[in-house]
């Protein structure tokens, strides 16, 4: 049994040296935008270096037991290093993933993508546009 090959009809020969640009131009801005959405969610959470989940069992622990700093107040140890930091227990949208899981989402996870996307319409669209080595033109090559 053979199979027919689908031809390119009249209009999809002449509608894919024009749709091309719009494509490209398309992929490109819906990459910038998610790129843009990572760093300003990423920004909004708090820029943190890796990504962090509120964890109840923390939140419990912390009310029930007594801070450390409340432990070593008497000492003198903040007069010189100033108050201990304490590591916020919330959300925050890392820069870099922390772990497997739930704990992959990242700024570089979530905008990886985007980038992706942009980079293969750059380098498809310079690929082309060049002259190949027979000096002939490629049907997209524009002088």
């Amino acid at each position: 049994m053979t199979q027919r090959r689908l031809r390119p009809t009249r209009v999809d020969a002449c509608l894919e040296p024009v749709m091309r640009p719009f494509v490209r131009v398309g992929t490109v801005a819906c990459g910038v935008a998610v790129v843009f959405q990572a760093i300003l969610l990423w920004a909004v959470t708090g820029r943190a270096g890796f990504t962090r989940y509120y964890d109840p069992a923390r939140a419990a622990r912390e009310r029930a037991a007594v801070g450390a700093a409340d432990l070593f107040a008497d000492t003198g140890l903040e007069e010189t290093t100033g108050r201990f930091e304490q590591v916020p227990n919330e959300f925050r949208l890392g820069l870099l993933p922390s772990g497997g899981g739930k704990h992959l989402l990242s700024m570089l996870t979530l905008a990886g993508p985007g980038v992706l996307a942009i980079l293969l319409v750059t380098a498809d669209g310079l690929r082309t546009n060049q002259l190949p080595a027979t000096g002939v033109p490629t049907r997209n090559h524009r002088e």
